[in-house]
């Protein structure tokens, strides 16, 4: 599997996802947890295509695993790794209507000016293969949710 070039590319840029601290000085792992969530919503066939809907089959996958991960933490709503993660390169938002860059996320915007989330497609098309699937999300536990 390593032979393969895209797999290591978005294994970098998924390692590379920065993450958020919170006011007492600890990281906040939502984006992580939220391609966990993505990973996750692509084995169940939930979206056959890379239009990832803001929708509470993707919610109710990410609350899941960030009790998991976080058990003890209030969880970080998923408008706001929905929202940030397209900093991060490989996440991407289709608007209807794109927010003035000042204004802050919320659910509400997100279902008023978003038609879907997406991913590079050579991300999404190797996110298909079960193998890879395993190994991305192996490497983000091991890098971001493992103490």
């Amino acid at each position: 599997m390593k032979d393969r070039p895209y797999i290591q590319l978005y294994n970098t840029m998924i390692l590379q996802t920065r993450r958020g601290t919170s006011r007492n000085g600890g990281v906040i792992n939502a984006k992580p947890i939220f391609v966990l969530a993505l990973i996750e919503v692509i084995r169940r066939g939930v979206f056959s295509n890379n239009k990832i809907l803001f929708n509470n089959d993707l919610k109710d996958v990410y609350n899941g695993l960030y009790s998991k991960f976080n058990p003890n933490l209030a969880i970080a709503p998923v408008y706001l790794p929905f929202y940030f993660l397209t900093n991060d390169g490989y996440w991407h938002i289709k608007w209807i209507q794109e927010p003035s860059p000042t204004y802050h996320p919320s659910a509400k915007m997100l279902k008023g000016n978003a038609e879907y989330g997406y991913l590079d497609n050579a991300l999404w098309d190797l996110l298909q293969e079960e193998e890879v699937r395993q190994y991305y999300e192996n490497q983000i536990i091991r890098f971001f949710l493992t103490a």
